[in-house]
């Protein structure tokens, strides 16, 4: 067998390495979530829950912290397909609420313990007809067989338990599975929207889904080792809160933040499939 000098094997040796990682790197970046996508008005149409149930789409969410996280949809049909995003929704453990089970937690002790708290929320600006992320019209667009990064915005709504955090697994229910309180589902379409002050719509919600007195979120404080506690809301955004349910009894009365277009919607003739 001849052997090759030592500079060929060398250069061959540098070549293989090369084409490995190559080839290591493009599957790495196919595997990568799509964080934006362009709408695409001919794929076929569905609302995300509907999707879900059908097995066209499977949804993972991935909780960054309280506020937020991202949902990662994937297209699992060898078709395009533009999906709708609720309102509103819940993101709850998956041990909790992995059956679609319902009803908040009423927990009203301090932050803790080894469960998470759920998280309600919903895609922000994006939701409502935003393009951010492939929107079109509140629909986000995803090739065949891929998967799509959508970020959402959300507040904690199980006082007591544990804060989101991304090692914990989640599912999405939609929000009228976790409670039936009116004020509640309309303070999550509020907050949905992506345009509320954070802090002050986490006072509001766990007034609402737990109950806490004004007293006791004014009360509540960050317990942190070797510092002095300090308060977890102040004033200005405790004044915000009060504003914020009261915001939320009114639009819960005339049928929710969304009530107008759900009866426009109602009201269309379906279109035959």
């Amino acid at each position: 067998m001849t052997r090759l000098p030592l500079s060929a094997r060398f250069i061959a040796t540098i070549a293989v390495v090369v084409g490995v990682q190559l080839v290591t790197s493009h599957l790495v970046e196919a595997a990568r979530p799509l964080t934006k996508t362009k709408f695409d008005p001919s794929a076929k149409q569905v609302e995300m829950f509907e999707a879900m149930k059908s097995g066209e789409i499977a949804v993972k969410p991935i909780a960054k912290d309280p506020f937020g996280g991202k949902l990662l949809m994937k297209n699992e049909t060898d078709e395009p397909i533009s999906v709708k995003l609720p309102t509103s929704f819940v993101v709850a453990p998956l041990a909790q609420f992995g059956g679609g089970g319902g009803g908040g937690g009423q927990q009203g002790g301090g932050q803790g313990g080894g469960q998470q708290q759920s998280q309600g929320g919903g895609g922000g600006q994006q939701g409502g007809g935003g393009q951010q992320g492939g929107g079109g019209g509140g629909f986000f667009s995803i090739p065949p067989n891929k998967t799509l990064s959508v970020p959402y915005v959300s507040v904690c709504l199980e006082h007591g338990k544990a804060d989101p955090h991304p090692r914990s697994e989640y599912v999405v229910i939609p929000a009228e599975k976790f409670t039936s309180d009116p004020v509640l589902l309309t303070l999550i379409e509020m907050i949905g929207t992506g345009k509320m002050n954070p802090a002050a719509a986490q006072a509001a919600a766990w007034h609402v889904s737990d109950g806490m007195s004004w007293q006791q979120l004014a009360a509540k404080k960050y317990d942190r080792v070797a510092i002095a506690d300090t308060p977890y809301f102040s004033h200005a955004q405790l004044m915000g809160a009060q504003q914020v349910f009261a915001t939320a009894q009114h639009i819960a009365k005339e049928g929710g933040l969304y009530a107008n277009t759900k009866a426009t919607q109602e009201s269309k003739p379906r279109a035959a499939r």
